[in-house]
């Protein structure tokens, strides 16, 4: 039963490390976004191009992505043709759209900036943030629980009291979530859940190996052992 024990708390302390990896993975998507913004913004090509009005004339795709050709109309009344760098929804042909020229480079046209898919960047960003720091202070509080039950945890025989199937999307069985008693050394009766992921499904009334301790500010932490 120790060696269960031992192979269960290292498990889990695992665990806990792949937790804090994929928070990191996420605070590190959500940089790749603010990069993505901040790029975007240092072109601002509203702020440094001329406004015209293009016509598209030529919409030809190549490979994954779109050749856009417009024609406008310089400050000497000449038509310009001109490459469409497109920075949103992709026109159709003989639609006119606002367009923004830079200096000393007319043979190119840049559309309007997607506000919507600014926002969209902007909400990644701050849900991949959030999601990130969640998940980091989460494996942080595991480790500290399961730290605790390495060091001081006391073995006991739990008994279950509940038990709640989770499915996954597809509808198939992903685990058990197990609500189990046990009695500690002292002879007082304490509550604990568990996830069960592996193995046959527990019934009412069945008896597992469960490890406990108790926390440094009073009450209980336990898990069971499968």
């Amino acid at each position: 039963a120790l060696i269960k024990v031992a192979v269960i708390l290292l498990l889990s302390i695992w665990l806990t490390g792949a937790l804090s990896m994929m928070g990191a993975a996420f605070i590190a998507l959500a940089l790749v976004f603010v990069f993505i913004i901040i790029g975007n913004n240092s072109k601002n090509i509203e702020g440094r191009g001329k406004e015209v009005r293009a016509t598209v004339t030529s919409v030809q795709r190549i490979a994954r992505t779109y050749e856009i050709k417009v024609k406008y109309q310089n400050d000497d009344g000449e038509f310009v043709e001109a490459l469409l760098q497109n920075r949103g929804a992709r026109p159709s042909l003989g639609q006119t759209i606002k367009g923004y020229v830079l200096d000393g480079n007319p043979q190119k046209v840049y559309s309007e900036e997607n506000k919507t898919l600014k926002t969209v960047f902007i909400i990644l960003v701050v849900a991949f943030a959030g999601l990130g720091v969640f998940i980091i202070l989460l494996s942080k509080k595991e480790g500290k629980r399961y730290k605790l039950l390495s060091e001081s945890g006391i073995t006991c025989e739990g008994i279950v009291r509940g038990i709640t199937i989770m499915k996954d999307g597809n509808g198939k069985i992903s685990g058990y979530a197990v609500h189990f008693e046990y009695t500690d050394t002292l002879g007082g009766v304490h509550e604990g859940d568990s996830m069960v992921y592996n193995g046959r499904q527990p019934s009412i009334g069945d008896r597992y190996p469960v490890v406990y301790a108790m926390e440094p500010k009073g009450g209980y932490i336990a898990e069971m052992i499968q």
